[in-house]
């Protein structure tokens, strides 16, 4: 497994290129999604490469929540943190290794995603 990927998933796609390109410049590799069923797509063919999911909640389609609840079912030793810029309800996010929230900088993401990835 490569502990340096990263799928990201977010609608909004000026997100996931703000965090695909600090993520690269880093050496980190980066998948996308635009929505939970897309990241479950993405998980289910590629989750031996993905060291960590950074997942947003409020999503069309399948939110973070569901998309959370799927992964950990798929693989429940995944490494998940939410980016968000709402208010989450950590009773439903269990087993979740950070909370980001939007907007965030670039060292504030590399010490999310190091911590995690490097631990």
């Amino acid at each position: 497994m490569s502990k340096g990927t990263v799928l990201v998933v977010d609608d909004e796609p000026t997100v996931r290129q703000f965090v695909e390109a600090v993520l690269q410049r880093e050496g980190y590799a980066v998948l996308e999604a635009g929505d939970g069923r897309e990241a479950l797509d993405v998980f289910r063919i590629r989750q031996e490469e993905i060291g960590l999911v950074l997942l947003d909640l409020g999503m069309p389609e399948m939110g973070g929540y569901e998309a959370l609840a799927e992964i950990q079912v798929l693989d429940p030793d995944s490494q998940v943190a939410v980016i968000t810029g709402l208010q989450p309800d950590e009773d439903r996010l269990p087993g979740i290794r950070g909370i980001l929230t939007k907007p965030f900088s670039p060292q504030e993401l590399l010490k999310l995603v190091r911590g995690i990835l490097e631990d």
